[in-house]
């Protein structure tokens, strides 16, 4: 699992467009995060700064569901970027492609909160440090891991049970779900606050909440994660349990299809 230090993770905060009008130019840049679906054999790179999805040539040898950390400049005035609404994509300057590793999803029938704890279980200290966004079924999340090891490998998994009852949130229906990091390999140990990005297809997960929801005549729902914050001082059980804030899901109304 790659990690980045926090220190530097805060500096390159991601932002939507950045737009610069200096001498007339109509030039953006920025960070962020995407995932790279492919349309009519083209790899486009959806991200949740543009209104439309980036093209470049070296996603031609992504897959379908790749996702990445993008620094990108785009100059609007140039060609093709100036009839983008033609082509349905902008054409970006790319100075940095990092690939995000996958966690996993799986649908899990006993009460998350009460597994037996395993002597590689980690709790992130925040989950929201840098990235949670939601774009194209992934959710993008940055964990802060305190005494990340250089070259330590986590697995990250998100489970869920449908069958729980949701949490009534702002009058929205949210369903909670349960992130568990555990250490798969040991690396060289550091003391320092590392920050590692992962991105998850929640795609099938959040299908089964719009059958439940729009079952119950509603248009919009929710989710959010719940993951193991602190440890208790033997580190058997748990001293404190995080949350974050729950990502909005509307549902299209197709009731006259």
């Amino acid at each position: 699992m790659k990690s980045l230090k926090l220190f530097f993770i805060t500096a390159l905060a991601a932002v939507a467009l950045l737009t610069s009008c200096l001498d007339g130019d109509n030039i953006s840049s920025g960070y962020d995060y995407g995932v790279v679906k492919y349309t009519s054999g083209c790899p486009l790179l959806y991200i949740t700064g543009s209104p439309l999805p980036l093209y470049s040539s070296q996603f031609m040898t992504a897959d379908d569901g790749d996702c990445y950390f993008v620094q990108f400049e785009i100059d609007f005035d140039e060609e093709p970027n100036a009839n983008a609404n033609k082509t349905g994509y902008y054409i970006p300057t790319l100075t940095s492609i990092t690939p995000i590793d996958k966690g996993s999803t799986r649908s899990f029938s006993m009460d998350t909160t009460n597994f037996e704890f395993l002597t590689s279980e980690l709790a992130p200290v925040d989950l929201e440090i840098q990235a949670f966004q939601y774009q194209q079924d992934y959710l993008f999340l940055a964990a802060a891991i305190e005494k990340l090891g250089t070259g330590q490998v986590n697995d990250y998994i998100i489970y869920y049970d449908l069958d729980w009852e949701p949490v009534l949130e702002n009058g929205v229906n949210v369903y909670e779900v349960f992130l568990r990091v555990t250490k798969r390999s040991e690396g060289k140990e550091t003391s320092s606050t590392g920050v590692e990005y992962n991105a998850f297809n929640m795609s099938s997960f959040c299908r089964q909440i719009e059958l439940l929801e729009t079952g119950k005549g509603n248009k919009n729902s929710g989710f959010k994660l719940i993951y193991i914050n602190q440890f208790n001082t033997d580190s058997t059980g748990v001293a404190k349990w995080g949350e974050t804030k729950y990502v909005p899901l509307e549902f299209e109304d197709n009731s006259q299809n």
